[in-house]
């Protein structure tokens, strides 16, 4: 009777041994699948922290930059004003670059000053296009004194046209060049 008990639990010991290795290599598995799970949360909340980070990094810049440029906003120089907003330009952001120029076009309209005068908006008005073309006959014939003041009256209308400013720039120069 002994000899079969013992020829029983001979036969169960590799059944319970195959069993209790299953049910460990299991129990192994399973923590293995919970730290890799644990180890790609943790990544995903870096991840996340980082961009936390780097928005409110971006913010801060876009901060530093307006508060740096805005008083360049206002200014009447066109070429402060342009450098402005080529610095606000760079942070990328369109919805406050929309912004911005809308608040610049209110000022402008409630001051009754265009935001940007254009050649393109000087030929569109034939008076003031006609003022412009007299003044390039005028700078061409050598009379720089005429030519300014043919300039000077387009950007009484459009004060904020670059190559009319430039064009009487150059006259003043030709007109020193000449008296000299």
């Amino acid at each position: 009777m002994r000899k079969i008990i013992w020829s029983h639990l001979l036969a169960v010991n590799p059944v319970i041994s195959t069993i209790l290795v299953a049910a460990f290599g299991g129990f192994v598995a399973l923590k293995q699948a919970d730290i890799q799970a644990n180890q790609t949360e943790m990544q995903i909340r870096q991840a996340e922290m980082q961009k936390t980070l780097q928005e409110q990094y971006n913010e801060l810049l876009t901060v530093q930059t307006i508060s740096q440029f805005l008083p360049y906003l206002r200014s009447d120089d066109d070429t402060a004003r342009d450098i402005a907003m080529l610095a606000i330009y760079q942070l990328r952001n369109p919805e406050l670059v929309g912004n911005i120029r809308a608040l610049m076009v209110s000022d402008s309209v409630r001051n009754k000053v265009p935001i940007k005068g254009t050649i393109e908006e000087v030929q569109a008005d034939p008076v003031t296009w006609y003022l412009y073309l007299a003044g390039l006959d005028s700078f061409r014939n050598g009379f720089y004194d005429s030519a300014i003041t043919y300039w000077q009256k387009v950007l009484e209308k459009y004060p904020t046209e670059r190559i009319t400013k430039d064009n009487i720039e150059q006259a003043k120069l030709r007109l020193r060049e000449t008296t000299q």
